[in-house]
């Protein structure tokens, strides 16, 4: 559980190399962003699985991306210990969420995906 600061909610979510590398990032929790993620583009070439097609964001444009791992299995209830999402680099986004003192942004897919919730004081993601 984080504490809800500025209006923002925090979360860390522990990513995985190909080589079992494991990194933590502190992102904002956002129910508005249609992508899983969006990060830094040298995270995404630190974690990439595999490029995936860019995508046109009717807002920023084109938007370049990788799937990448997150460790799950402290998240969910789910047997799998990983699961792929994809992952977006848009500069104007990183440049905000990182003059907040935040990696990057967790956005709705990937919410969905372990669960998420708040009380206007706090947030958590994941199980209880």
């Amino acid at each position: 559980m984080h504490k809800i600061v500025n209006g923002k909610a925090p979360c860390n979510v522990t990513f995985s190399t190909l080589g079992g590398t494991l990194v933590t990032k502190r992102l904002i929790q956002d129910t508005g962003a249609t992508a899983a993620f969006i990060l830094d583009d040298k995270d995404i070439s630190f974690l990439k699985l595999l490029d995936v097609k860019p995508a046109n964001d009717k807002v920023y444009g084109i938007l370049n991306g990788a799937s990448v791992m997150v460790k799950i299995d402290e998240l969910t209830k789910s047997s799998k210990s990983y699961k792929d999402f994809i992952a977006y680099y848009n500069e104007s986004l990183i440049v905000l969420a990182k003059s907040e003192g935040y990696d990057g942004i967790a956005g709705l897919p990937f919410l969905k995906e372990v669960g998420y919730g708040g009380d206007g004081e706090d947030c958590w993601i994941g199980k209880d």
